[in-house]
């Protein structure tokens, strides 16, 4: 006889009590009509997590698929990235609250760290972990303000993540989030520090 699974819960309680649903949509090379029609779709079939990022440029279609579908703005988990090419001091903050202006939402349920590398900097420049760390300061500002829900990292190497939750003054709830097929380097690193690991395009992406 085969082993019985467990049935996968509809949410996931993140450390500070939000609520994650555990399946979304990726729009990840959904454009214009696709990926509005797409998230409407998704919306009306009983999805409530949909996922995007400022590097996707796909905003204006899922703002306006929100309004299409009916479902009221708190039944439905925006999650959102802040790209390489807008981390920093600054930055990051005014990337974040264009995204939310892009979308028309007053808050994103959760923001994530697309990148723990800069856009155009050499991947063994100091300037990388500054970056980093500056943008994370950004976000714990945007969650101490109640903009952001929570706040989160994406495709982080074990060592950036000891980095962070070393200094950090809010740990990340979500990481790493990793973009394809999906392998925890170093182990299953949502344990020790109380995270929710996520993946993306886990049965692959056009």
């Amino acid at each position: 006889m085969g082993t019985l699974r467990k049935p996968l819960p509809r949410t996931l309680t993140l450390r500070n009590g939000v609520e994650l649903p555990s399946v979304g949509l990726g729009t990840f090379r959904a454009q214009d009509d696709d990926a509005r029609n797409a998230v409407v779709s998704a919306l009306r079939l009983g999805l409530r997590h949909i996922d995007t990022a400022s590097i996707y440029k796909n905003e204006g279609p899922i703002r306006e698929a929100l309004v299409v579908s009916g479902v009221p703005r708190g039944d439905v988990f925006v999650t959102s990235k802040v790209s390489p090419y807008e981390q920093g001091a600054g930055r990051a903050r005014t990337a974040v609250e264009a995204i939310m202006e892009r979308i028309g939402v007053q808050y994103l349920d959760l923001v994530l760290v697309h990148w723990p590398g800069v856009s155009r900097v050499a991947p063994d420049s100091p300037l990388n972990a500054q970056m980093r760390w500056e943008t994370w300061q950004e976000l714990e500002r945007l969650y101490s303000e109640g903009r952001v829900r929570a706040i989160g990292v994406s495709n982080y190497e074990e060592r950036h993540l000891q980095e962070l939750v070393g200094r950090a003054a809010v740990k990340p709830m979500v990481g790493p989030r990793t973009e394809g097929r999906w392998t925890a380097p170093g182990g299953d690193l949502s344990t020790p520090h109380e995270r929710r690991t996520t993946c993306e395009s886990v049965r692959g992406a056009p």
